[in-house]
């Protein structure tokens, strides 16, 4: 009886993190596998220098497709403030941070995030750049808090499961 997974050659990719040199190949029963710079895991993409540009990408892309898909509500001036900024945060900002526990961001990505949040905000409650209306404001209209925070406060959350998790089961998998 066989056993185990099967590998397939001709699909078979690898990346290699950080390396320092970038010669050498990886053969499996003669046949070379192809190099990769970055990959899909789980929905997340990961990249082999280390960075997330990607994937803030990809989630700032996510969060405006959901807003689209919700701008009906939160653009109808008939509804109130508080009202938008619950749809926000259940729909656009909830898609906008699917991953993230385990992305490290940066500054400026985080700052990326923010600007694209408060823009949808902004079109959301009406208000323009020219308005002069301080993104506090906006913020505490929509009762929104910043997406940095927000951020923060889902990868301790992560970090929390992880720690409380049985050290025995991941061993026991791994076996």
């Amino acid at each position: 009886m066989r056993r185990g997974t099967k590998l397939s050659r001709s699909k078979t990719q690898y990346m290699c993190m950080n390396e320092r040199e970038s010669g050498g190949m990886v053969k499996i029963q003669g046949v070379e596998v192809m190099k990769v710079d970055e990959f899909k895991c789980l929905g997340s993409t990961v990249q082999s220098n280390g960075q997330c540009t990607r994937e803030v990408k990809k989630r700032v892309q996510a969060g405006w497709s959901r807003w689209r898909c919700v701008s009906g509500v939160l653009c109808d001036r008939r509804m109130a403030a508080r009202v938008k900024g619950r749809v926000y945060k259940t729909v656009v900002r909830y898609s906008m941070m699917y991953g993230l526990e385990t992305v490290a961001l940066t500054k400026r990505q985080e700052v990326e995030m923010e600007v694209a949040e408060l823009k949808m905000l902004r079109f959301s409650l009406g208000v323009n750049r020219t308005d002069r209306i301080r993104n506090e404001f906006i913020r505490g209209t929509a009762h929104v808090e910043h997406f940095g925070d927000k951020v923060r406060e889902a990868r301790l959350r992560w970090f929390g499961h992880v720690q409380r998790k049985d050290i025995v089961i991941i061993l026991d998998k791994e076996c």
